[in-house]
């Protein structure tokens, strides 16, 4: 029997300089009955040493790796120490909202749904909130003489709107949901052989391949503010995760799993996501030295920054990660047969069907046709 309705797990995503705030506003704002399972993927000091002594108290149950870690990695790692009807799994990036945890779990109990997600919204330095996700859906569209694959997040950039309502979808973020443990055991171990790209609509298919359904619950909202900045602490982690042997072969192994092509327009937007964290310094040398100079600065830096990006992540592999991860006890469940994956990749991607803009996410494959739906990838 569980011994609790919902544990939350919280785990490093692009950097570790937000993880003491991001794990604040989890206490303040979620039930006290909510177990904490935390994994450590090299969190530097003095969080790390807080951490050790949160897990001595009682407060946490501490996972650490002793090497980085992507999500679908530490969320394996995290499964066994669980003991709970729900999981929901959290970024050390994110800051939670009141209620958030108790809106998700009754979104659950009242639909029966294997996954439900809240609002994301995202904040660029300098702007206000806006909503990053809310739902979507993903398919293929025509480029260049071939079907590529393509998705779309209803109402991104958009304020939040208070007549959102909660209702199914066809695309899940992984920022922050809910998910049941019986449609854990149906899906299997998370995929580690992708990593940040395109992980959150490989968990998506596969939730959809096993017989499971998505909701949005709309009166729950978490806060995202992405890179940039990343301290120094994170730099390490930051280029390791995203970097372009990772990028590229999370989209090739994306690609070949659900028998849908990947243009390399997608693999130049995980790049320009990265090359984000030079932003800063484009801006301070225009400030300084006209707008001109700033653009000449950031040409120069992209070709620099990825010859940085390769030394750091070259620098901080460990040849033995997979012997070490092993040994850790990760969660190993089958799941889904891979001629199931196969043949539902067929169905939803062997030709062009509408996407729509607005939360109507009817069915499997049924969305209400909105002209102008917005691509993001």
């Amino acid at each position: 029997m569980p011994d609790s309705l919902c544990t939350v797990v919280m785990i490093p995503r692009d950097r570790f300089s937000r993880a003491e705030a991001s794990y604040e506003a989890l206490c303040a704002h979620t039930p006290a009955d909510y177990p904490v399972v935390y994994v450590d993927s090299c969190h530097p000091q003095p969080w790390a040493g807080r951490l050790d002594a949160l897990a001595a108290e009682g407060k946490i149950t501490l996972i650490r790796s002793g090497f980085y870690l992507s999500q679908f990695e530490a969320y394996n790692l995290a499964i066994p120490r669980v003991r709970s009807k729900y999981i929901i799994f959290l970024d050390n990036d994110i800051e939670v909202t009141p209620g958030w945890a108790e809106k998700l779990v009754r979104c659950a109990e009242e639909t029966g749904a294997s996954v439900v997600t809240p609002v994301y919204e995202e904040k660029e330095p300098g702007q206000d909130w806006k909503i990053h996700m809310c739902g979507g859906d993903c398919g293929v569209e025509e480029w260049k003489g071939q079907l590529c694959y393509t998705e779309v997040h209803p109402h991104q950039t958009e304020s939040l709107r208070e007549d959102l309502t909660r209702c199914r979808t066809g695309l899940a973020e992984l920022h922050a949901f809910l998910i049941t443990y019986e449609i854990l055991e149906k899906m299997g171990s998370f995929d580690e052989q992708i990593w940040f790209a395109l992980n959150h609509a490989d968990f998506t298919l596969r939730i959809r391949a096993a017989g499971g359904t998505i909701w949005v619950e709309s009166g729950a909202s978490v806060k995202f503010s992405p890179p940039p900045p990343i301290a120094w602490q994170d730099v390490g982690f930051f280029f390791n995760v995203w970097s372009s042997e990772r990028i590229d072969a999370s989209l090739r192994n994306f690609s070949q799993k659900w028998g849908v092509a990947i243009s390399p327009r997608s693999a130049e937007w995980f790049r320009r996501f990265r090359r984000r964290t030079l932003y800063p310094i484009r801006l301070a040398v225009a400030r300084w030295f006209g707008d001109f100079a700033g653009k000449v600065a950031w040409a120069l830096f992209w070709p620099a920054e990825a010859v940085f990006a390769w030394a750091v992540a070259t620098w901080t592999r460990d040849p033995n990660r997979r012997q070490r991860f092993e040994a850790l006890g990760p969660w190993r469940a089958p799941g889904l047969d891979p001629a199931r994956i196969k043949a539902f990749g067929q169905k939803i991607f062997s030709q062009p069907r509408p996407l729509g803009r607005e939360l109507n996410f009817d069915g499997e494959l049924d969305v209400s046709a909105v002209a102008s739906a917005g691509v993001k990838v």
